[in-house]
């Protein structure tokens, strides 16, 4: 038995009556002739035909580059994944919260634009799907993204001092000093401000808040680093937000950190201690728990908060 429909196409002679053929992925036209022992050939067969699915099952990977977990995104954004596959990825479909989002790209390197102003305000999942000749696909890590396309509200002044005044004082690099305060609203911190004086060489800048704890800092409530602080000028901290009560007393610290210049910035003379620098020197960042150690009598400091009201 022949199967051929030609001498160019014949596959196989065989003296059974059957035949296998190992193929690839795809559909294949067979007919098959009759030989007898003095080489006389019968007419085709009618034609039948065999469809053999992949072999090819493994997915292919794909993940998310970009917006980072976690990012805050406003206006149109561009989504990106990288995508591989053992034999070729065909394409790679993006999804928001699930659903999916524009068209699935062909071409490597995968992206799509989100026009977040679409979407409501608050936390949304991406993810992608990658897509391989065989039908294998495999899903990205979802990543979750906060959508905030509202301008935020005014920062409004919470307490502190806003003159800048007179005494010009100074810290080595590494050494912690707080203020005394009162807060004068209720409310939620999310900036601090400091005036750092004239001839000031620190490098960077950090500012928290401490609640109070008998007299003294007691425990970090908020802190935040500003590089390369403007000497004579405020300068503005932004600090992960942080509730106060009106008429609760809190500290505001300030640090040059170790293996910057020294930090310069404005006190008031002569009050009866409110001011005192933390125990442990050589910070790198301000300690989660005040240790005093030296208490002074210049305060208020040229520093103050700012943040939102209820």
């Amino acid at each position: 038995m022949d199967l051929i429909t030609s001498a160019s196409t014949r596959i196989a002679q065989s003296a059974a009556t059957q035949f296998t053929d190992t193929v690839r992925a795809g559909t294949y036209f067979y007919v098959v002739k009759a030989e007898d022992a003095a080489g006389n050939l019968s007419g085709p067969s009618p034609q039948a035909s065999a469809t053999v699915g992949s072999s090819d099952t493994t997915p292919p990977t794909v993940s998310i580059t970009a917006p980072a977990s976690g990012a805050t995104l406003a206006g149109v954004v561009t989504v990106t994944a990288t995508a591989g596959d053992d034999v070729g990825v065909v394409g790679v479909r993006f999804t928001l919260d699930g659903q999916t989002l524009g068209s699935e790209d062909t071409t490597a390197p995968y992206s799509v634009a989100w026009d977040t102003t679409t979407a409501s305000n608050g936390t949304h999942t991406l993810s992608a799907v990658a897509r391989d000749a065989a039908g294998n696909t495999a899903a990205a890590a979802a990543v979750a993204v906060t959508v905030q396309n509202t301008a935020p509200p005014p920062l409004t002044y919470l307490f502190g001092d806003q003159t800048i005044e007179a005494g010009n004082d100074s810290n080595s690099a590494g050494v912690a000093e707080a203020f005394t305060t009162t807060s004068a609203t209720t409310g939620t911190v999310r900036k601090l401000s400091v005036y750092v004086a004239t001839g000031s060489a620190a490098t960077s800048l950090v500012a928290g808040l401490y609640s109070d704890a008998g007299g003294h800092p007691g425990t970090l409530l908020a802190a935040g680093t500003l590089a390369a602080p403007v000497a004579g000028a405020w300068n503005d901290v932004a600090v992960p937000a942080a509730a106060v009560t009106s008429g609760t007393k809190y500290w505001i610290a300030l640090l040059g950190p170790n293996g910057g210049g020294v930090l310069r910035f404005r006190d008031r003379c002569c009050t009866t201690g409110g001011a005192e620098t933390a125990q442990q020197t050589g910070l790198a960042a301000l300690p989660a728990t005040w240790v005093t150690g030296q208490r002074f009598n210049d305060a208020p400091m040229s520093g103050y908060a700012s943040g939102t009201v209820p």
